[in-house]
């Protein structure tokens, strides 16, 4: 959904959404995996601009949630991404986790996450379009392949913001 947005330095901008919403759902993700990415498949970029917001839903599985990072990824081949922006690292807890972010986004680029210490997401089992994940120690994965989930949605978001100038036209 298109909003107009005032910016702090007074320009206008448009907010797109990126990802999926990020709400307490009926399942967890959680690998046995001490390290990786998940990169959700709802909502890709439709515009080129900056991630200002970035949230994530965790859930109570696994490990108590430590840091994290988001980032940005684009398909390289088939199920193979590249990462092309990435936070610092942030302090996460159990619940809803909504943080500013300043990530390059450009359009058809997906979401993502980096979690360590095998923490756990909400997700539900149907009604998404599905995520990705692999084994990873960090969010700069090159050309990876990843393990495709048909149909799940993960809790992982974000908002675009699109600066413009409006234009004057004098008759």
């Amino acid at each position: 959904m298109l909003q107009a947005q005032e910016l702090r330095k007074g320009k206008m901008a448009l907010t797109v959404e990126i990802g999926a919403a990020i709400i307490d759902r009926g399942s967890q993700f959680l690998q046995t995996l001490l390290d990786y990415v998940v990169i959700e498949q709802s909502s890709p970029a439709t515009v080129a601009g900056t991630i200002y917001k970035a949230g994530v839903y965790m859930s109570s599985v696994g490990n108590p949630p430590s840091v994290l990072r988001f980032g940005t990824f684009y398909k390289t081949n088939g199920n193979s991404f590249t990462y092309r922006d990435y936070s610092d690292l942030v302090s996460a807890s159990v619940g809803y986790n909504e943080y500013d972010v300043n990530l390059d986004v450009q359009i058809g680029d997906y979401i993502g996450i980096w979690l360590n210490n095998n923490n756990g997401l909400e997700l539900d089992t149907s009604g998404g379009i599905g995520y990705w994940y692999v084994e990873s120690s960090v969010i700069t994965i090159v050309a990876q392949a990843c393990i495709y989930t048909a149909n799940y949605i993960v809790s992982i978001g974000g908002e675009i913001g699109v600066a413009f100038i409006p234009q004057v036209i004098i008759i």
